[in-house]
């Protein structure tokens, strides 16, 4: 049964009770047809705690201005513990279509690498559509690239991951030391992290 709460709670039509109505519809209600379909006709259920309204509130807390109800599993339920309010951008790569890329020990989207990388998320979809390797995909440089991702010094070029793998200095604090902060590359490859011996 749907317990949509005491009427006490204030909160009908704002955003909090329209994204849990839409839970419902999606989950629930057979005659919102596509959406119930798409949800529940692939297996997604919402739990039985947050068919009562005042529960989900407990739960969820209120909407956060410019987010939406988000599954942090897709294939998973409308549960506690696989729901978040999320942005527009962060369920954009939350879609179960996205392709994710793992490198230098991170795992993203190629639309997120490509934002991190300066590249045009276009120009990657494509080269890995052609089949190239991801250290291909994500080094080769383009007009629009921004920075480079191959690092020099002493006469060796070799990508942050190779770099990492012969200093022991992670990958991500490589790029950012010097894509983030500008530092030489002689400083970045050799200044120890803080709390390394």
């Amino acid at each position: 049964m749907i317990v949509h709460g005491n009427t006490t709670h204030g909160l009908t039509g704002t955003p909090t009770y329209r994204s849990w109505a839409g839970v419902i519809a999606r989950c629930v209600n057979p005659s919102t047809e596509k959406q119930f379909r798409d949800y529940a006709g692939r297996g997604v259920a919402v739990c039985e705690r947050w068919h009562d309204f005042t529960n989900f509130l407990a739960d969820m807390g209120l909407r956060p201005e410019g987010t939406t109800i988000d599954r942090i599993d897709n294939d998973g339920d409308y549960t506690p513990d696989n729901c978040r309010w999320a942005t527009l951008t962060e369920q954009a790569n939350n879609k179960r279509s996205n392709r994710r890329v793992e490198w230098c020990g991170e795992t993203k989207t190629v639309a997120e690498w490509a934002r991190e990388l300066g590249f045009d998320q276009h120009t990657l979809k494509g080269r890995f559509f052609r089949g190239w390797s991801t250290e291909r995909a994500l080094t080769t440089k383009t007009r629009n690239r921004t920075a480079p991702i191959r690092l020099t010094h002493d006469g060796l070029t070799l990508s942050v991951q190779g770099w990492s793998d012969r200093t022991g200095i992670p990958p991500k604090t490589l790029r950012d030391r010097v894509f983030k902060h500008g530092w030489a590359v002689e400083r970045a490859l050799t200044t120890k992290p803080h709390g390394s011996r």
